[in-house]
């Protein structure tokens, strides 16, 4: 009799446990989410200062592969977060007649190239006072 020999898939051992993603899971709930680097430096101080053991492998994490954790289907069954449909304030789908009456504009006073700083609405509102003027004296005059 013959026995099969185990296959074991090509790639890398796996440094971190599922207690350990479970830690990381834990460790994001309770600070709501913060950077790659800042739970590192809480993983370090949890088991160098506050002598937590559970912690050791994950003191020496990168952050880079911090990001790469939260993928694995043990954090996310952790953390799982479902958000609700929000609900609309307008009505969906509504049939009515297109507004065809369009705001009268005035000639000569409209903003050019997309201009929205402050200085620009100062010369917007200067120029708007001068024509206004000019207008008042043209019908006084005439």
């Amino acid at each position: 009799m013959q026995l099969k020999k185990v296959h074991k898939p090509p790639g890398f051992k796996q440094k971190y446990s599922a207690t350990d993603i479970a830690l990381l899971a834990e460790m994001d709930e309770r600070y709501d989410t913060p950077s790659g680097a800042v739970i590192k430096k809480l993983c370090e101080r949890a088991y160098c200062i506050f002598n937590e053991d559970d912690y050791k492998n994950m003191a020496n994490i990168s952050v880079s592969h911090l990001y790469n954790l939260p993928h694995s289907a043990s954090y996310k069954k952790q953390r799982r977060t479902i958000d609700k449909t929000k609900s609309r304030q307008i009505v969906i789908g509504e049939r009515h007649k297109p507004n065809a009456i369009k705001p009268k504009r005035y000639r000569g006073l409209s903003f050019s190239g997309g201009c929205c700083n402050i200085f620009c609405l100062k010369a917007f509102v200067v120029r708007a006072i001068m024509v206004f003027y000019i207008r008042i004296a043209r019908v006084l005059l005439s």
